[in-house]
């Protein structure tokens, strides 16, 4: 659903109001007319009744009446129609916009970074820039990069796919007591990676992590730069996985400039299940927006999420083309600079993961400050979207 207003019928515009003094006016000429018309015809020998003559003047005045009665009556009519298709219009676009706002909750989070793996935010605050130069021999130059703790350059896939699985066990066990629940249920799980192993040995990693989790796996590898644009899909499918495990990471074999690398996992549950939900949900994540230019696309973000009073508090920025028009962008929806974080200055571009960073960086600040969060940033395309805190809690 890209637009709820799509293919919706227009209003009807409310049809004219007679001029009730013209009709008035027009239906007491013709009467008059009538009534002289039947006097001029009227025979003066006296061969008909006097009272067939009145009786003749009366049918004529109630009919212009009833003819004028029923006019107004057909306009009231058509109006009552017209009211009762724009009030059945309203009902019906208002459902579909209540639908096309209904969130994906996120349920958990896990990842591990060159920031460390818990309150990203605060950590990118404290730490400052963390991508630092550092000599590669294995490349013979020096890079800015930031890497995974006790990470050697080795351009040997044995041992990158070792670390891939310790990692992938560390990030998914934490994970582990929030899927509790899901045992025995339907899980979809959406990995993107960074291709350097095949789908099938990622496949073949993932199978005894999850295995504890649940028993029915849905497994799919996204191979397109779409950022969060598979989160619309996914909300408005006829028959969706009620839970969602997205894994996404970024690892070296050997480092490239301005990269990082990064481990995420994010559970997301669908709006028709949101209700059974145990326990809290960390934030609400709304459908993202895609456009050309910033303005449009940050306000169909904002036209996307819950309405309240106030609007996103800050903005997790990465690889903008046009920073200074986003920067204005964003300014004019009321985030000033510095509260826009780029991301990928700060930490790196994740790759693959970037946009679970955006996301998983939003989610914890979302749930700390109780503010709402904007994403900006650009994959395929140019892309934002709007996480809010849980509903009980913007309340509470």
């Amino acid at each position: 659903m890209l637009d709820p207003q799509a293919h919706v019928p227009p209003e009807l515009p409310l049809p004219d109001a007679p001029n009730v003094l013209r009709l008035g006016a027009t239906t007491a000429a013709t009467v008059l007319g009538s009534i002289g018309l039947v006097t001029a015809l009227w025979p003066g020998d006296g061969s008909l009744p006097l009272q067939t003559y009145w009786m003749s003047v009366a049918v004529v005045t109630g009919a212009a009446g009833l003819l004028l009665a029923l006019r107004l009556l057909m306009h009231e009519r058509q109006r009552e129609r017209v009211l009762m298709w724009n009030s059945c219009r309203e009902q019906w676009l208002g459902e579909r916009l209540h639908a096309w706002r209904q969130p994906a909750k996120v349920l958990a989070l896990a990842y591990t970074t060159a920031a460390g793996a818990r309150r990203l935010p605060e950590a990118l605050r404290a730490q400052g820039p963390l991508l630092q130069p550092a000599y590669v021999e294995a490349l013979g130059r020096t890079l800015a990069f930031s890497a995974l703790r006790g990470y050697v350059p080795n351009a040997c896939l044995q041992a990158y796919r070792q670390r891939l699985a310790k990692e992938l066990a560390t990030v998914l066990g934490r994970l582990a007591p929030s899927m509790a629940h899901l045992a025995g249920q339907p899980l979809a799980v959406r990995v993107r990676h960074g291709r350097l192993l095949p789908d099938a040995e990622i496949a073949e990693l993932l199978a005894p992590l999850l295995a504890p989790c649940t028993q029915t796996v849905s497994l799919h590898f996204a191979h397109h730069e779409d950022g969060l644009l598979w989160l619309g899909p996914w909300l408005d499918a006829s028959a969706p996985a009620p839970w969602l495990l997205c894994i996404d990471f970024n690892l070296f074999l050997m480092p490239a400039a301005g990269q990082a690398e990064a481990v995420s996992a994010v559970l997301l549950a669908h709006p028709s299940v949101a209700q059974s939900v145990p326990g809290r949900a960390l934030a609400d994540l709304h459908r993202p927006a895609t456009g050309e230019q910033p303005a449009d696309c940050l306000a169909q973000a904002c036209a996307a999420s819950r309405p309240s009073a106030s609007g996103p508090a800050a903005a997790w920025l990465a690889r903008l083309e046009r920073a200074p028009t986003a920067a204005l962008a964003l300014a004019a929806t009321g985030i000033a600079p510095p509260q826009q974080q780029a991301l990928d200055t700060q930490l790196g571009h994740a790759g693959a993961a970037m946009a679970a960073l955006l996301l998983i960086a939003a989610c914890e600040q979302a749930k700390a400050c109780g503010q709402a969060q904007l994403l900006l940033f650009t994959d395929r395309a140019l892309q934002a979207c709007v996480v809010q805190p849980c509903l009980e809690e913007a309340l509470a």
